[in-house]
This record gives C-alpha cells, sequence and structure tokens, in this order.
C-alpha cells in the first residue's frame, strides 16, 4: 500500500480502513433511535415538516461526519505519539446525550464549536422539533465538508510518516 514513503490509494480504501471495525449488530441500534424518535414526536404531538425532516436529515448527517472525522483524528495522532485517548475520547462525548443548553458558558462553547457535540445531538432534534434555518443547514454542510477534507489531509500526511511497527 505504500511506495518509497508515499501512500498509493484511494480515498474509498482510507474511508475503509479509518471506519475500523464492522458491527451489522450496531444496526439495531439505529431502528430503535428511530422508533425511540417517532415515539417522542408522536408523544409531544409534534409533526415535522418536509423542511424540518430534511433539515433533520442533513444536520445527522453532518454530525455522523463530524464524529468519524474527530475518531480518525484522535487515531491519527499515533502516527506522531504512541499515546490512546480512547477513554478520553468516550467521556467527552457522553457530554452530547443531552442538549448543549443545559451547560453553563465556557462548556456550552466547548460544546458548540471546539468538540461540536452541538451537531451530533442537539441542533439535529432541534431541527426535527422546531424547525431549521438555511444558514444552520449551510454551516453544517460547510463542517462536514471542512472535516473530511482536513481528516484525509492529516491522514494522508500521516500515512507519509508511518515507517512500520516492526521496522
Amino acid at each position: 500500500m505504500e511506495s518509497r514513503g508515499k501512500p498509493t490509494g484511494s480515498s474509498q480504501r482510507s474511508l475503509t480502513i479509518s471506519l475500523g471495525t464492522c458491527a451489522p449488530l450496531g444496526l439495531a441500534q439505529v431502528i430503535v433511535g428511530i422508533v425511540v424518535v417517532v415515539i417522542g414526536l408522536r408523544t409531544q404531538g409534534i409533526c415535522p415538516t418536509w423542511w424540518n425532516f430534511s433539515g433533520w436529515l442533513i444536520l445527522l448527517t453532518g454530525g455522523i461526519i463530524i464524529t468519524w472525522a474527530s475518531r480518525v483524528l484522535l487515531a491519527s495522532l499515533a502516527f506522531w505519539a504512541p499515546i490512546e485517548l480512547d477513554v478520553l475520547y468516550g467521556a467527552l462525548w457522553q457530554f452530547g446525550r443531552y442538549p448543549v443548553n443545559i451547560y453553563r458558558q465556557p462548556i456550552r462553547f466547548l460544546l458548540s464549536y471546539v468538540l461540536p457535540v452541538a451537531f451530533i445531538s442537539t441542533l439535529p432534534a432541534s431541527a426535527l422539533t422546531r424547525g431549521t434555518d438555511l444558514p444552520q443547514v449551510g454551516v453544517a454542510v460547510a463542517i462536514g465538508i471542512g472535516a473530511i477534507i482536513i481528516v484525509q489531509f492529516v491522514w494522508r500526511i500521516g500515512l507519509q510518516r508511518y515507517t512500520s511497527a516492526t521496522s
């Protein structure tokens, strides 16, 4: 896969490598999540409009991309320093279980802009229940595209630096 310090592979291969594991049973969690959303909307008497649903899907996709990108960036640190930050990573993402509005500043700022947990949990839920506006969707798309570009750049630089664990 590597030739004289330069990686030779497609972006698709990089994506496959960055996903790490395959957990088909994890799809059950997706189904349960959709059921919870539907029951929650029904219980609250909310019938999302087409625009609310579209905004939710776009923000949810952006959240998935941000989650993937942050995980790959953390894993890319292994190219420069042999450290494992999985425990810290998992602990930080536990904040995403709750809306960022419950936290005081500066935690709210950190969870919105530094580690964008708001794009993963709060904003998609808000878009589905209260609606979304075009700038919010545009920001989510821009952050998602930016995250993909940054991850590809850092990953390729890391692969060029990588020599082997056994040499």
